[in-house]
């Protein structure tokens, strides 16, 4: 009966001639009799006959709370790359964004179910691809944090040790996002013994007074990042005391006088503190005290230098602030 047509002035014998028991009301062939119709496939059919059975279908949406729901595809990217939500009951509608915007081009996904979708990198950086979906009246949000094209810039550089005792200095940054390697360098000399997010050098036991310049960079297979750089400042000790060290809320900078003749002829003019990038973070004036009381109560917790100077003599020491 699936072609039969109904005129309602002519209709078909019983039991068909209701229009709805002919599941067609006309069919749209040109003829001035008929009417605009839809008629029920096989999918919108059994929906229907669950409806008149009184069997009512159950939305099963667990899909969305019970986990399995991810995007699969590579942490990483240099060339186009397939993304695919997987998880979802098909025919699922899915819509992709990805931010920041300018770093990747989202291609045209599967046109029946959204699922699969490709990246095309157009910059550098770090991106959230989000896979939105709505069913069963929620809308729900799927993310992966990609890392695309060469790396970021490290973090700053953190020194868990600096001592010229022992000849070592220990640095440390935090692992950058897509990053399979790095290299590390002092006063531009590459570290060969040391590929990760930590490095050890060699440094003089004799000398002091002296700074070290540290830079890392990140590398992987799309290319090297820009250089992180941070100084060790390995410090001579006389003139100037500093305590307590690690500090929590003051510093205490006072003249040692044992130290050497000329002590006695010391005295403070200016306290300076700085961040391990030199970055100036705290500058106080004096007029030529023994001893200054710098408050720190509002440096986070880190490696600093503390620089004290009367102009003629200037020294920089090791400053750990510990909160």
């Amino acid at each position: 009966d699936y072609l039969t047509r109904y005129v309602g002035g002519l209709p078909p014998p019983l039991p068909k001639s209701s229009p709805f028991q002919n599941y067609i009301t006309a069919s749209n062939n040109g003829n001035t009799n008929n009417e605009q119709h839809i008629s029920l496939q096989r999918r919108n059919g059994d929906w229907l006959a669950d409806e008149l059975n009184n069997a009512n279908p159950v939305a099963n949406c667990s899909f969305i709370c019970n986990g399995t729901v991810t995007i699969d595809g590579a942490s990483a990217i240099c060339n186009p790359e397939n993304y695919t939500i997987t998880g979802l009951p098909g025919g699922t509608p899915v819509i992709w964004t990805a931010s920041p915007g300018g770093i990747v081009t989202i291609n045209p996904a599967d046109p029946t179910t959204n699922a699969t979708t490709t990246l095309t990198r157009t910059g550098n950086g770090t991106i959230t691809l989000t896979a939105t979906i709505n069913a069963c009246g929620t809308t729900k949000a799927f993310t992966k944090t990609i890392a695309v094209g060469s790396p970021s810039q490290p973090g700053p550089i953190t020194f868990s040790l600096i001592d010229p005792t022992f000849g070592k200095i220990y640095a440390d940054i935090a692992a950058v996002t897509g990053a399979t390697s790095y290299n590390w360098y002092i006063n531009g000399s590459l570290n060969t013994l040391y590929h990760s997010v930590s490095a050890h050098f060699s440094i003089s036991k004799t000398q002091c007074n002296i700074e070290y310049d540290i830079a890392v960079e990140a590398i992987n297979s799309c290319g090297t990042s820009s250089q992180s750089h941070a100084n060790a400042y390995i410090p001579c000790e006389n003139y100037f005391m500093i305590s307590p060290n690690p500090a929590t809320n003051q510093v205490s900078v006072s003249v040692d006088e044992t130290k050497s003749s000329t002590g006695t002829k010391a005295a403070i003019d200016e306290v300076s503190i700085y961040d391990l990038q030199g970055n100036l973070k705290k500058n106080q004036k004096f007029s030529k005290i023994k001893t200054a009381i710098i408050d720190v109560s509002n440096l986070i917790s880190g490696n600093y230098f503390i620089e004290i100077g009367n102009g003629a003599i200037k020294e920089r020491k090791s400053l750990l602030i510990r909160k």
